[in-house]
C-alpha cells in the first residue's frame, strides 16, 4: 500500500479521468456521529448524501442508494471510530464478518463507476492488521481503490490533519467537506460513545437533497 500527501480537509479525489467519465460522488454520514445533520447541510453540490441511520443494515442500505443513482465515482464513508473495522448502521463491518456481506458488496461493484474510490472517515480502521486486511478484501470485492487512516487527525493542527496512508492506489484529494467539522464530528462519538443530542430527522430530502435510510 502506498502513502498519500496529508489533507486538511475531507477529501474527493481528482485521478486524471476524462471530461466525459461517468459517476458523481456519494456521501455517506452516519446519524450515529454528533452534529450529522449540519456536516451533511456543508456538503458541497452536486454531491449526493446519504443519512445512513443505526438501525438499519448500512451495507444493504448503501446498495438501495447506488441503486438509484447513476454510477458512483468516489464514495465517501464518514462513520464512527470502530477499531479496525467499520459501523455501517447495524453492521460491524471486520475482516472476520466480511464473509457474511460479500455478495452485497459484490453488488456495490456493479454500481460504481470504473475507477471508484472509496475513502474512509473513521480515523483509524488501518491501525491494525485485520484493519488493513479488510481494506484489501473491500478492495477485491467492491474493485474500487481504498483510502484510509491508521491514525484519528492531529489535534495538534488547528484543523487537525487526515493522513490517508493507507491506500490501495495513489490518490489525489480535493474538497468535499470541511475537515473541522467532520473531525469534531467523529471525534465526539470516539469520546462519549453514543450519546447524542441528535434532532431527529424524518425526511429533508425535499429542501436539502439529503436522503434518509
Amino acid at each position: 500500500m502506498s502513502s498519500t500527501t496529508p489533507v486538511n480537509s475531507l477529501a474527493r479525489p481528482s485521478l486524471s479521468l476524462e471530461p466525459d467519465s461517468p459517476g458523481q460522488d456519494l456521501v455517506v454520514i452516519s446519524r450515529d456521529l454528533e452534529g450529522y445533520r449540519f456536516l451533511a447541510q456543508t456538503v458541497t453540490a452536486p454531491v449526493e448524501v446519504l443519512l445512513l441511520s443505526p438501525a438499519q443494515d448500512g451495507i444493504a442500505a448503501i446498495l438501495q442508494m447506488l441503486m438509484a443513482l447513476p454510477s458512483i465515482r468516489c464514495l465517501h464513508l464518514v462513520t464512527p471510530v470502530h477499531g479496525e473495522g467499520l459501523q455501517l448502521g447495524n453492521v460491524a463491518l471486520r475482516y472476520d464478518t466480511l464473509p457474511n456481506y460479500a455478495k452485497t458488496l459484490c453488488q456495490w461493484r456493479s454500481r460504481l463507476a470504473p475507477r471508484a474510490e472509496i475513502w474512509i472517515y473513521n480515523g483509524e480502521m488501518a491501525r491494525t492488521e485485520a484493519g488493513k486486511l479488510l481494506i484489501d478484501v473491500l478492495h477485491h470485492l467492491t474493485g474500487a481503490a481504498i483510502a484510509a487512516c491508521t491514525a484519528f487527525p492531529n489535534a495538534g493542527f488547528a484543523a487537525g490533519r487526515w493522513e490517508f496512508d493507507c491506500t490501495t492506489a495513489t490518490l489525489t484529494p480535493s474538497l468535499v467537506l470541511p475537515l473541522e467539522l467532520v473531525k469534531q464530528c467523529v471525534a465526539a462519538n470516539r469520546n462519549r460513545g453514543k450519546e447524542s443530542s441528535f434532532v431527529k430527522i424524518t425526511d429533508c430530502s425535499s429542501d436539502s437533497d439529503l436522503t434518509v435510510i
